[in-house]
């Protein structure tokens, strides 16, 4: 089986970062284990931590908080598939993959992104 990772999509591209020691530690500082450059980022934002055979996310009192699946933590297990946001608008995109987890989760296209069936264009016609 292989090690849990972390599928992180952010300033710097998209790249898995495998979760090799606990705790792993995440923050602006370049020595994190996963550095984001994000100034919504704290130094010492956060760090996952081995609990009870599982992983868990441990906000380290960060200023603008740590998000498991757009609800606010201070102390959250992680499942496979959870999104992770550091800070209000997130500087990173991240995707908690469990253990066993071959592929990247795969998600829908955004909105603005699909194109429209039934478009027409404008007409220049003015009136009835």
């Amino acid at each position: 089986m292989s090690e849990p990772r972390l599928e992180v999509n952010d300033a710097l591209g998209r790249r898995i970062v495998t979760i090799e020691k606990v705790p792993f530690l995440i923050g602006r500082r370049v020595g994190s284990d996963l550095h984001l450059p994000s100034a919504e980022v704290s130094r010492d934002h956060a760090e996952i931590i081995g609990a009870d055979d599982a992983y868990v996310l441990n906000d380290r009192g960060s200023r603008y908080g740590a998000f498991v699946n757009d609800q606010e933590v201070t102390k959250q297990a992680l499942a496979h598939g959870d999104r992770i946001r550091l800070g209000r608008s997130g500087g990173a995109e991240i995707v908690f993959l469990a253990q066993g987890a071959d592929k990247p989760t795969e998600r829908a296209a955004p909105p603005w992104s699909r194109k429209y069936v039934n478009w027409r264009p404008y007409s220049n016609r003015c009136g009835p």
